[in-house]
């Protein structure tokens, strides 16, 4: 999973080439920003992919080219 330097501190990563840390603290990750955006999905995402900031800047998904993967999950989840 992407972890940026600081998430990886947040959630005790030492080495983010460890499959076991890497997705534990991942998923640890995905599993904050569903509870902090109330189960909304796309927000979930958008917050993942481009960051907390991003999200409460543009009062949602922000209005980059990369958050078009969060409407391709969002496709992949049916």
């Amino acid at each position: 999973m992407q972890l940026m330097a600081d998430t990886a501190v947040r959630y005790g990563v030492v080495n983010g080439y460890d499959a076991d840390q890497n997705l534990e603290a991942g998923v640890r990750h995905l599993k904050y920003l569903f509870k902090k955006y109330n189960g909304n999905i796309p927000l979930t995402l958008a917050a993942y992919n481009a960051g907390e900031e991003a999200v409460e800047k543009y009062k949602g998904v922000p209005p980059y080219r990369e958050p078009g993967i969060c409407q391709a999950v969002m496709n992949y989840m049916g």
